[in-house]
């Protein structure tokens, strides 16, 4: 392509960082870069930081399993993180984690099936990075019961976290 008929969208760097991935996809060598210099998985891990680096993510469920490895994953890759759990100590050990990461960490715990703590929330996010550039609905719940067993007020609650909980904090965010 000649240098003197690109556009400005031509010359922006993601779109430059795009066409290498495209062109280094197609090499047939496994993880080697067709231009010469650096690795293609290690340019295709710049590009990523590169778009989440500063971000901030607000994270649901965030004190154990999915939640946990989703904050530790976007902490790498240089997020800050907000955690929301009803488990105060939970969040706050990730907390921690993230920090020894390098991004900065904020706890909150969080019923999101309740909207006042969810508003809490989000003033809590708002306050402390300015803007939320992600949200991961991630908290969930479950009972593991036949039907026929299932209570109403255990099918209700599964439902505020599940449902409204996730409506909630869309809403908010």
């Amino acid at each position: 392509m000649d240098v003197n008929a690109m556009t400005n969208s031509d010359r922006s760097p993601l779109r430059r960082a795009a066409a290498l991935l495209r062109r280094c996809s197609r090499n047939k060598r496994l993880n080697s870069n067709p231009v010469g210099g650096e690795p293609y998985r290690d340019i295709q891990l710049k590009v990523i930081r590169m778009k989440l680096e500063g971000k901030t993510a607000v994270i649901t469920g965030a004190g154990r399993g999915i939640g946990r490895a989703t904050a530790h994953a976007l902490a790498r890759e240089g997020c800050n993180i907000v955690l929301a759990a009803p488990e105060v100590d939970q969040i706050e050990a990730v907390a921690a984690e993230i920090r020894a990461i390098g991004p900065q960490a904020l706890a909150v715990p969080t019923d999101i099936g309740l909207k006042s703590q969810v508003i809490a929330l989000a003033d809590a996010s708002f306050a402390r990075f300015g803007a939320v550039d992600i949200l991961v609905n991630n908290a969930g719940v479950a009972i593991h019961n036949a039907i026929p067993n299932i209570k109403e007020e255990d099918w209700d609650w599964m439902m505020t976290i599940n449902l409204k909980g996730t409506f909630l904090c869309t809403q908010a965010f």
